[in-house]
C-alpha cells in the first residue's frame, strides 16, 4: 500500500505490476488525476486498473481509463474474481 500518488506511480513504474487497485478517496480530485497519471505512463498503459470507491462512481472510473470498478468495503472474492477476469482466467 503506498502513502502517496506520487509514490505509488513511482513504485508502479519500477515494478511493473500484472494490475493497479486505485483507492479512490471521497474528496478524490488527486485519485482521478492518478488514474490519469498512469494512463498517462506508456510502460503501464496496458496494466488493468481496478477502482474502488465509496461513492457510486463507476461510469466516471471507466469513463477515465479504469478496467473495472469496486464498491469500498472491498469484498475480497470478489477482487480475486474480478482480477482473474482481467487476466482472462
Amino acid at each position: 500500500c503506498c502513502q502517496s500518488a506520487a509514490q505509488g506511480l513511482t513504485i508502479a513504474l519500477g515494478v511493473r505490476p500484472q494490475a493497479i487497485v486505485l483507492g479512490v478517496a471521497v474528496a478524490g480530485a488527486a485519485s482521478w488525476e492518478t488514474l490519469a497519471q498512469i494512463r498517462g505512463e506508456v510502460a503501464l498503459r496496458s496494466v488493468p486498473i481496478v477502482v474502488a470507491s465509496l461513492l457510486d462512481e463507476q461510469a466516471r472510473a471507466l469513463d477515465l481509463g479504469a478496467s473495472a470498478y469496486l464498491g469500498k468495503p472491498i469484498d475480497g472474492g470478489q477482487l480475486v474474481a474480478v482480477l482473474a477476469g482481467l487476466r482472462g482466467d
